[in-house]
């Protein structure tokens, strides 16, 4: 349970970055974890753009992409962007040897 509370402060710290836009998500294994990878984005192009990047853990596959999804909605595209519905999240489940 203070894993998911962790979670949701973690997204909550999301929300304060109102300006940011999710622009790109990662799932990956961590050990016996999953960590989620969610890289946020203010909309101007480089060199003046800014990104963030949030990494949540989770204990399952599930949980990670779930957390994606709430820093999703917490995001929504606006303007031009409004038109895109929800984000590639990319799993890497392979196994490793």
């Amino acid at each position: 349970m203070r894993r998911v509370d962790r979670l949701l402060l973690r997204v909550r710290e999301a929300e304060r970055l109102d300006a940011m836009q999710v622009s790109v998500c990662f799932v990956e294994p961590s050990g016996d974890k999953w960590r989620a990878i969610v890289d946020l984005w203010d909309g101007v192009e480089a060199p003046n753009g800014h990104t963030q990047r949030l990494i949540l853990e989770a204990e399952t596959e599930e949980e990670a992409v779930a957390a994606i999804e709430e820093v999703e909605a917490a995001h929504a595209p606006t303007g031009y962007r409004a038109k895109t519905l929800g984000s590639v999240i990319i799993v890497d489940d392979l196994p490793r040897d």
